[in-house]
C-alpha cells in the first residue's frame, strides 16, 4: 500500500515539479524530453510543438525555425513540404505568404513561379496574368499587364477564360470569398464564375450582362474591359478584334460613341453587343432590350434586372 502511494505521488525519471511520462523540465508536458511548458513528442524548445527537434513555438516534423511548420527545414512561420520562406505555403520552395505548387512570390497564386498578386500558369509580373512571362502594362493574346484583357490571363478587373487578377471572374482561379459552382468573385451568384452582383451564365463583372466574361457595365460575348463591348478582349472604353486603343472604331469592337457591326460604345446601336441606351439582339447596356442578357431596367429572355410593369405589359407579358 505504501509502495503504491509512493508510485502515484511521482512520475518516472522526471525533474522536480515536472509532469511528464519520461524526462521533462519542471512544468513541461511532453512524452519524452522537452523544455518547460513545451509539448512535443521528442525534444523541443519551450512552447514548441514538433515531432523531433524544433525551435520554440515551431511546429515541424523535423527541424524548423520558430513558428514555422514544414516537413523538413523551413523559415519561421512558413508552411512547406521542403524549404520555404516564412509564412509561405508551397509544395517546394516559395516566398512568404505565397501559394504555389513550386516557387512563387508572396501572395501570388500560380502553378509554378509568379510575382506577388499575379495569377498565371507560369511566371508573370505582379498584378499581371499571362500564360508565360509578361511585363506589366502589356496587352497581348498571351501575356497581359494589369487592366489588360486577353484570351487567357488578364490583369485585375479583367475577365478571362483561365487565370485572372483580383476581382476577376475566371473558369479556374477567382477572388476569395466567392460563391459559385467553381470559383467566383466574392458575393457573386452564377452557374460558374461571376463577379459580385453580376448575372451571367458564365463569368461576368459586377452589373454586367454577358454570355461569358464581361467588365462592369459592358456587354460582350466573351471578355471585355469596363465600359467596353468586344467579342474577345478590349481595353477599357476601346473596342477591337483583340486589343485596341480607346476611341477607335473597328468592324468588331468599337470605341465609345462609335457604331460597328458587332460591338459598339455607349449610345451606339449594333447587331450584337451595344453600350448603354442601345438596342441589340443579344447583349445590351442599361435601358436596353435584348434577347439574352441585358443590364438593369432591361427586359431580356434570360438574365436581367427588374423591369417596369408598363414595359412588361407592352411586350404582351403579364405583370407580377
Amino acid at each position: 500500500m505504501e509502495a503504491a502511494q509512493e508510485l502515484s505521488a511521482c512520475s518516472i525519471t522526471s525533474a522536480p515539479g515536472a509532469s511528464s511520462v519520461h524526462e521533462s523540465a519542471p512544468g513541461a508536458s511532453s512524452v519524452h524530453e522537452s523544455a518547460p511548458g513545451a509539448s512535443s513528442v521528442h525534444e523541443s524548445a519551450p512552447g514548441a510543438s514538433s515531432v523531433h527537434e524544433s525551435a520554440p513555438g515551431a511546429s515541424s516534423v523535423h527541424e524548423s525555425a520558430p513558428g514555422a511548420s514544414s516537413v523538413h527545414e523551413s523559415a519561421p512561420g512558413a508552411s512547406s513540404v521542403h524549404e520555404s520562406a516564412p509564412g509561405a505555403s508551397s509544395v517546394h520552395e516559395s516566398a512568404p505568404g505565397a501559394s504555389s505548387v513550386h516557387e512563387s512570390a508572396p501572395g501570388a497564386s500560380s502553378v509554378h513561379e509568379s510575382a506577388p498578386g499575379a495569377s498565371s500558369v507560369h511566371e508573370s509580373a505582379p498584378g499581371a496574368s499571362s500564360v508565360h512571362e509578361s511585363a506589366p502594362g502589356a496587352s497581348s493574346v498571351h501575356e497581359s499587364a494589369p487592366g489588360a484583357s486577353s484570351v487567357h490571363e488578364s490583369a485585375p478587373g479583367a475577365s478571362s477564360v483561365h487565370e485572372s487578377a483580383p476581382g476577376a471572374s475566371s473558369v479556374h482561379e477567382s477572388a476569395p470569398g466567392a460563391s459559385s459552382v467553381h470559383e467566383s468573385a466574392p458575393g457573386a451568384s452564377s452557374v460558374h464564375e461571376s463577379a459580385p452582383g453580376a448575372s451571367s451564365v458564365h463569368e461576368s463583372a459586377p452589373g454586367a450582362s454577358s454570355v461569358h466574361e464581361s467588365a462592369p457595365g459592358a456587354s460582350s460575348v466573351h471578355e471585355s474591359a469596363p465600359g467596353a463591348s468586344s467579342v474577345h478582349e478590349s481595353a477599357p472604353g476601346a473596342s477591337s478584334v483583340h486589343e485596341s486603343a480607346p476611341g477607335a472604331s473597328s468592324v468588331h469592337e468599337s470605341a465609345p460613341g462609335a457604331s460597328s457591326v458587332h460591338e459598339s460604345a455607349p449610345g451606339a446601336s449594333s447587331v450584337h453587343e451595344s453600350a448603354p441606351g442601345a438596342s441589340s439582339v443579344h447583349e445590351s447596356a442599361p435601358g436596353a432590350s435584348s434577347v439574352h442578357e441585358s443590364a438593369p431596367e432591361a427586359s431580356p429572355v434570360h438574365e436581367s434586372a427588374p423591369v417596369p410593369c408598363p414595359l412588361v405589359a407592352s411586350r404582351g407579358l403579364s405583370c407580377p
